[in-house]
């Protein structure tokens, strides 16, 4: 079976999927269309949780590196706490702009 075949018979399985954040971008996606990164991580978290068939929830699975930007996820990546830079490490930065 071609790519091209598994990857058409994909896109009219998802469409089947329920309207739920993601779907308009995997859509897209799948049809060739180019995505802005913040909308490549909403469509892979809708396609790897199969469309929320099972509810618009939290995939529980906060080991995947997508899990802090997922949609329905608990605990966003915005909730996880600050780096603390030292004076050092600011000077140098600092230091690397003035370049």
């Amino acid at each position: 079976m071609s790519a091209a075949i598994h990857q058409y018979n994909f896109l009219d399985h998802v469409r089947t999927w329920g309207a739920h954040r993601g779907q308009r971008e995997l859509i897209a996606h799948l049809e060739g269309k180019e995505l802005s990164r913040a909308e490549s991580m909403i469509a892979m978290c809708y396609g790897c949780c199969a469309g929320y068939t099972d509810g618009a929830k939290d995939c529980l699975v906060p080991n995947c590196p997508m899990y802090g930007f997922m949609p329905y996820a608990e605990k966003k990546q915005s909730d996880r706490p600050k780096r603390v830079l030292s004076p050092e490490h600011l000077a140098k930065m600092a230091a690397a702009r003035r370049k």
